[in-house]
């Protein structure tokens, strides 16, 4: 008998998703990282009042902060970790992409953390509330 291979929770969150007619067209690997070690990073630049999806997907891999649905399922395990001063921020995770073009995110709403989609459409302009998430050790070539 063989022993099957554990799947990854983007991979358990896909056969949920895949009932609603949604598919991961892409998607990085599980990032190395402690929650606790995490820092917010802001999609604008200095002057900008919005960005647009592929823009803000780009500046994510430059910024080291591609972080995707795995990423997102970790931080919500371990949500007891995240800082108090991530919350009333939407972090998103744009390093996953549906066929929708909606990307992963992580809200503080109601009193706890929900799991949400966002439109890559929408762009981008929410100033300080729309932000990506990346390792503090990120820059120290550490991940």
């Amino acid at each position: 008998m063989s022993k099957k291979t554990p799947k990854l929770p983007s991979e358990l969150l896909a056969d949920r998703l895949k009932k609603k007619g949604w598919a991961i067209v892409e998607n990085v690997k599980p990032s190395k990282f402690e929650v606790k070690d995490l820092e917010l990073v802001s999609i604008l630049k200095d002057g900008e009042e919005s960005v647009d999806g592929d823009t803000m997907r780009q500046r994510a891999t430059n910024l080291k902060a591609n972080f995707g649905l795995d990423d997102a399922k970790y931080i919500l395990d371990h949500q007891a970790e995240i800082p108090v001063e991530f919350r009333g921020k939407y972090l998103i995770f744009p390093g996953t992409l549906f066929d929708c073009m909606h990307i992963p995110s992580i809200r503080w709403e109601d009193g706890k953390w929900q799991f949400g989609f966002i439109p890559v459409s929408f762009g981008f302009n929410y100033g300080d509330d729309d932000l990506l998430v990346r390792s503090k050790h990120a820059n120290k070539g550490q991940a």
